[in-house]
């Protein structure tokens, strides 16, 4: 019998600012990874910055840019995060939401 693996599409809810968006994501895959992609680059008009040994940090996404002293931060599902964007790892249906703070 063959049997033929059939990709599951992974979506979650991108807000920042006036951006209201579903992301498609690959299982294992870091929020970074899947903003950065270029299926997702344009989409998200992501901006962000390598800090060695820290991870990258978002300087602009959707219609949100970070300036006079506010940063680009994200919750997910309602709680603030507690890891960066190179470190979390999307789950089904979250919903994540950048603001500046």
């Amino acid at each position: 019998m063959d049997t033929e693996r059939i990709p599951i599409t992974h979506t979650f809810t991108l807000i920042a600012g006036d951006q209201n968006t579903r992301i498609d994501f690959d299982e294992g895959q870091t929020l970074y990874e899947i903003l950065s992609s270029p299926k997702n680059i344009e989409k998200t008009n992501l901006k962000a910055k390598e800090y060695p040994g820290i991870g990258f940090f978002i300087e602009r996404i959707g219609s949100i840019e970070q300036g006079n002293g506010k940063y680009v931060m994200y919750s997910i599902n309602g709680t603030e995060a507690n890891v960066g964007v190179s470190a979390y790892k999307p789950k089904i249906d979250d919903v994540i939401l950048f603001e500046l703070k």
